[in-house]
């Protein structure tokens, strides 16, 4: 599940619009609207935690990033090793062709942090002509929201479940660059959304826990929670 969590996806939108959440720099193409990275051959396999790294980096191109401001990033409230970050950096450099050892597009800047140094190319284009691909899709990313579940089951937790999960609906459909439908395609719903939303609620005493997951329909990546 991404960290790239929906709350930072939904500030992204209304704070930049599309546009400006397409990034191309020496042949590659960072949608960070749809959570997927081209490049010259088509579509690049990128672990969720690896892309977030690399979106992550992109957006604070104009310096130093320090590498606990990268842990408390991709990481927030868990501890992780340094060998987790610099697997996440070595794996973000090789998926846009770069090397610890060229450091073409990432730089390592001993004793302060990492940057991305590589030239953006012009952004004009804001959508991707995935018809390249083999792929049909408007440009805008498309999330099927299925009925959340509820623990334990009685009728009064299941109207509240009922009721976070339609007030998550509205706020994202109100938001312009996303479109939610409705059903699932796991269930006979709609087969053309390309991320499924799932939620679980859970009642403990006077305390509520929420989990909520995106998958990618096309790929088997978890990538929220």
């Amino acid at each position: 599940m991404v960290h790239l969590s929906v709350n930072r996806l939904l500030k992204r939108y209304a704070e930049t619009g599309l546009n400006d959440m397409i990034y191309r720099f020496n042949g590659i193409t960072l949608d960070t609207t749809a959570f997927r990275l081209f490049g010259p051959g088509g579509p690049i396999a990128i672990e969720p935690k690896v892309f977030d790294l690399l979106v992550y980096l992109v957006e604070h191109r104009e310096r130093v990033v320090p590498r606990d401001e990268l842990l408390a990033s991709i990481w927030p409230e868990r501890v992780v090793s340094d060998s987790a970050l610099s697997a996440c950096l070595k794996a973000a450099r090789k998926s846009i062709a770069d090397n610890g050892i060229e450091q073409k597009l990432i730089k390592t800047v001993h004793g302060r942090g990492y940057q991305f140094v590589a030239d953006l190319t012009d952004n004009s284009e804001s959508r991707i002509d995935d018809s390249k691909y083999g792929e049909t899709r408007s440009g805008i990313p498309a999330i099927c929201i299925e009925q959340f579940s509820c623990l334990p089951e009685n009728s009064e937790l299941l109207a509240l479940t009922e009721e976070l999960q339609d007030q998550i609906t509205v706020r994202l459909a109100r938001r312009t660059g996303i479109h939610v439908v409705s059903g699932s395609p796991h269930a006979g719903g709609p087969v053309n959304s390309d991320y499924v939303l799932h939620g679980r609620v859970r009642f403990l005493a006077s305390k509520c826990s929420v989990s909520i997951k995106m998958i990618w329909c096309k790929k088997t990546d978890l990538l929220e929670r």
